[in-house]
């Protein structure tokens, strides 16, 4: 199986050694009989960004794509939203015709190998018959991706039991999710954003297309 994980880096030429020793867990987790390739999207760094990631290795494709804004912050602002979805498809547009699985997650996640790992192996078998698949992302305690889980309307909130039709255990679908999907590769390369309303939109297009969307609150990962 060939898993591509797609992340956008700004000014985070001190942190690439975090995020390859991660990279590399799932690498060791998955074993020889997988390939693992990031797909970096880099722009606007002040730093060395671009010139650290390409010094990784041939493991790691990397693509330029700056937008020009400031350095945003947790807001919904529609620039903000505009400049997301703009190297959010640049992720998207990176994943190749043999790639089997994409794990799309911000580069300052801190994450698991069994947790990345075991939503890789719901989206190949296609759990409950879902397409996508995403974990509870939190901020210390608090749920962090409020602004990109939505269910039936109506948002998760920060605290438990974060949305009323949240199944404590197992698969819940969901409208949208944000910071971390996991998904076979072919609806990677099919949906990308088109409404500039980053992750949320893009599985807003990935709904209108019959893809279907689940979270896991069993497996979570946190903001750093």
């Amino acid at each position: 199986m060939k898993i591509a994980i797609g992340s956008a880096f700004r000014n985070m030429a001190w942190r690439l050694g975090d995020y390859f020793t991660r990279v590399e867990a799932l690498r060791q987790h998955a074993g020889p009989d997988h390939t693992v390739r990031v797909i970096a999207v880099e722009g606007d760094s002040k730093d060395d960004t671009y010139n650290a990631l390409r010094a990784v290795g041939p493991s790691v494709t990397v693509h330029k794509c700056s937008h020009g804004g400031p350095v945003y912050g947790s807001t919904e602002a529609p620039e903000r939203m505009r400049a997301l979805s703009r190297v959010g498809n640049a992720i998207f547009n990176g994943v190749n015709d043999d790639d089997d699985v994409l794990v799309y997650v911000e580069s300052d996640l801190i994450w698991d190998p069994h947790t990345i790992g075991s939503l890789i192996d719901m989206a190949v078998r296609r759990d409950g018959g879902y397409d996508v698949f995403a974990p509870l992302v939190f901020a210390g305690l608090s749920f962090y991706d409020v602004w990109g889980f939505r269910k039936d309307g109506a948002r998760f909130a920060p605290f438990p039991p974060y949305h009323s039709g949240l199944a404590p255990t197992g698969l819940t679908e969901v409208d949208s999710a944000g910071s971390c999907l996991v998904m076979r590769a072919e609806v990677a390369r099919t949906i990308r954003i088109t409404n500039d309303y980053c992750l949320a939109g893009w599985c807003e297009a990935a709904r209108g297309k019959g893809y279907r969307i689940a979270v896991h609150p069993e497996f979570r990962i946190q903001h750093s």
